[in-house]
């Protein structure tokens, strides 16, 4: 077996990612798996799942659709239900970040049965399931379900620690929802209730770094460029601050 334990492979995958540094991380999981033994399935299982979401933000098509090929064999694994969700949930956004969104629909539904099966769930993790799959249903064009579930979304988020960073990102997806209906009304009205929340977020961590860049070109597209802008630059601040917090230990 090897000696460094899972829980050390991921604090130091979060060093990366608090850098914004998702190819360095992806460069280290890499290197954690191969020292991986054949027996350690749980610690296989989540670096795996771990490099599912760093080969989707790289836009590695090939390398993240290898990786849900490696995801699946889990499935008949004795790993417990939450990675097995866990493993759907990220082989189903490779899916949807690729817009394979039928396919996408069909392993979010799966990640919700074993969610909905649990006698008790974070509402943080379904929360996540049901903005990612309102917005499969989008990209395939079912409005009316993607509104429903993005609606869900919001209902878990509020009930989690990380209520506004959560509520913002899905009332930006809501927004590009009611701009495809041509609802300029909700559209300015999901982006300024995003825009409170963003700016009512007190934990200004690598999450919420996170966030703010994902919002900036959101806003910026909906004309809002300074914003926009002051997002990104907000951002950038944060992830600098944890690259000079690393280079000082």
């Amino acid at each position: 077996m090897s000696s460094v334990s899972i829980d050390e492979i991921l604090s130091s995958a979060d060093s990366y990612y608090s850098e914004n540094d998702v190819m360095s991380a992806g460069i280290f999981l890499e290197a954690s798996l191969d020292m991986c033994e054949s027996g350690e399935t749980f610690k296989r299982a989540v670096i795996i799942n771990e490099l599912l979401g760093v080969y989707r933000k790289l836009g590695e098509r090939d390398k993240a659709l290898l990786c849900v090929s490696e995801a699946d064999k889990f499935r008949s694994s004795e790993l417990n239900t939450n990675m097995k969700a866990s493993l759907l949930l990220n082989s189903a956004t490779v899916f949807s970040n690729f817009s394979e969104y039928d396919k996408a629909i069909a392993y979010y539904k799966e990640a919700e049965k074993i969610y909905d099966s649990m006698t008790y769930c974070e509402p943080e993790k379904i929360s996540a399931l049901c903005n990612n799959l309102g917005y499969a249903y989008f990209g395939d064009g079912q409005y009316g379900m993607s509104e429903e579930y993005y609606y869900k979304a919001v209902g878990y988020a509020e009930r989690t620690p990380k209520r506004e960073i959560l509520k913002a990102l899905t009332y930006l997806n809501l927004a590009d929802l009611y701009d495809a209906r041509g609802d300029g009304e909700k559209v300015r009205l999901m982006l300024s209730e995003s825009k409170k929340l963003l700016e009512k977020c007190e934990k200004r961590d690598g999450e919420y770094a996170y966030a703010c860049l994902k919002a900036s070109s959101v806003f910026s597209h909906y004309g809002d460029k300074d914003y926009g802008k002051a997002l990104e630059e907000r951002s950038e601040e944060i992830y600098e601050g944890f690259r000079t917090i690393r280079k000082i230990l």
